[in-house]
């Protein structure tokens, strides 16, 4: 997960940020916007796992799509694939 951020340029960590702030999640599980707002990469991926755990990445592929960032996306879900049948 980290990796596909780090292939983010500094004005689309800010609009993923942006996106992952305005996204519908059940039960209230929003990230506080204090601690998105000063996260870097690594920090967004502990945050996305710690406040939506296994479906971080679902979310993260989701938003990368949304902003046009289809090769880091299919990147992203290649890689949980791997992951899922090793």
């Amino acid at each position: 997960m980290v990796d596909a951020l780090e292939r983010l340029e500094e004005r689309d960590i800010k609009m993923f940020k942006s996106k992952l702030r305005d996204v519908a999640v059940p039960r209230g599980k929003k990230i506080p916007r204090g601690r998105l707002e000063n996260a870097d990469r690594l920090d967004l991926v502990e945050l996305l796992v710690e406040f939506y755990e296994e479906k971080a990445a679902t979310l993260m592929i989701t938003i990368l799509e949304d902003m046009g960032c289809k090769k880091n996306a299919s990147n992203l879900s290649k890689g949980m694939d791997v992951l899922k049948h090793n």
